[in-house]
């Protein structure tokens, strides 16, 4: 029942990846946008920011308005940003990032989807990475469903068991442990 186990695994890993809005193994993001916004913060979604080397820096890509194609990297801590870097919040959750030291993002070219921001976010790039609580509620969901394979009634299936719910829910943005 190699292959159950392994669909009720990745089933599980994805209910709580819903569950709690984050990504739990490493995982590269692609937001795009028509423009940049006018409150000049951009909030990433689906945190935590990946701890793996070569997987930290936010790059961002935009077409201005004479339709040309730019990138730009973060700027790097402890080195005073140029006026062609933003800048990243981790510590914010969600991250943030803002526009250079002169506080104004580029001008943007009028088509769709003219800037995209990709990054990496994730607990590592390997399953024991991954918070240990956040692994027993999937377990734990794992085998509550291995166990109750057959849908018998509505009720038996739409919601886990609350052991799962409650220690996913101390993982969810804003929840202190």
């Amino acid at each position: 029942e190699d292959d159950l186990l392994m669909g009720l695994i990745a089933a599980a890993r994805q209910y709580a990846e819903r569950r709690i809005d984050r990504h739990l193994i490493d995982t590269r993001l692609e937001m795009k946008l028509d423009q940049f916004p006018a409150e000049q913060e951009i909030r990433l979604p689906r945190p935590p920011f990946s701890p793996t080397a070569g997987r930290q820096t936010v790059e961002l890509e935009w077409v201005d308005a004479t339709l040309q194609p730019h990138v730009m990297l973060e700027a790097v801590p402890n080195l005073t940003p140029s006026g062609d870097r933003f800048l990243v919040d981790r510590k914010a959750t969600p991250p943030i990032i803002t526009p250079n030291i002169y506080g104004y993002w580029p001008v943007v070219g009028p088509i769709r989807s003219a800037v995209t921001i990709r990054w990496w976010a994730g607990y590592g790039d390997s399953p024991a990475a991954v918070p240990r609580g956040i692994r027993s509620a999937i377990l734990m969901l794992v085998g509550h469903w291995y166990l109750n394979r057959e849908a018998a009634s509505p009720t038996t299936l739409s919601e886990p068991p609350m052991g799962v719910a409650e220690m996913l829910s101390m993982h969810r943005w804003g929840a202190y442990a």
